[in-house]
């Protein structure tokens, strides 16, 4: 009887943490998606337009990873708070947030919790050789111009980088425009665990873009 007790026991304990695993969301290889964990970016950017004019940037970005939530249609999402703060360029305090959905393959960017498609999907598993379509995104504001381009993105190779928040082993990511005549438009440096700890910016398309944003800080990891 003493043996079938703890049997029992040791199967509810099994059950309970099978359970448990079940209901938490898969991990990011290249971002740090986690509770409790943020980290900081700073941004400088520089601007020109014909018949517009020119400009700066500067910003300095916080994003918090907040305890996962379940979306309507049952996928667990990592909801990721971002405030940026403008005030290097004469504004305020913007706050969005985004969520992160995970699968072993693929890694999924909603701007609200149940949106039906999500603005952003990308490998999971970043390896040198890996190439996806997507958008690249820029941390800047110009008059009446966008600031986000569909891209091709390719990982063209391994590196160190080093910014404020330290020095990171890194994989290389060229970022080109969809234009022939706009090849690498910016590179991004991605590291596993930590995320993108650096992007470079230099090209001509509707505007000229100079610029780069970088780690600061990080907490939790």
């Amino acid at each position: 009887m003493k043996k079938q007790l703890l049997l029992a026991a040791g199967f509810a304990v099994i059950m309970l943490f099978s359970c448990k695993k079940e209901e938490e969301p898969i991990p990011a290889r290249f971002w740090p998606l986690a509770e409790g964990n943020q980290w900081t970016t700073i941004e400088e950017y520089s601007w020109s337009v014909p018949l517009i004019g020119s400009g700066t940037n500067s910003s300095s970005t916080t994003n918090a990873v907040k305890p996962w939530e379940k979306r309507e249609d049952g996928k667990l999402v990592w909801p990721v708070e971002v405030s940026t703060d403008t005030s290097g360029s004469g504004t305020g305090l913007i706050i969005s947030r985004n969520y992160y959905y995970v699968t072993d393959d693929s890694v999924y960017l909603y701007t609200t919790k149940d949106a039906d498609k999500p603005s952003m999907v990308e490998p999971q598993n970043l390896a040198v050789g890996v190439e996806w379509d997507g958008n690249l995104a820029l941390p800047i504001e110009i008059p009446n111009v966008p600031t986000e381009y569909p891209a091709h993105f390719k990982v063209i190779g391994q590196g160190e980088a080093k910014v404020p928040a330290g020095t990171f082993n890194c994989l290389i990511i060229q970022i080109n425009l969809p234009d022939a005549d706009v090849d690498s438009a910016a590179t991004q440096w991605r590291a596993e665990g930590v995320g993108i700890v650096k992007l470079s910016v230099d090209f001509q398309y509707i505007a000229k873009i100079q610029g780069i944003s970088e780690m600061q800080s990080k907490t939790g990891f």
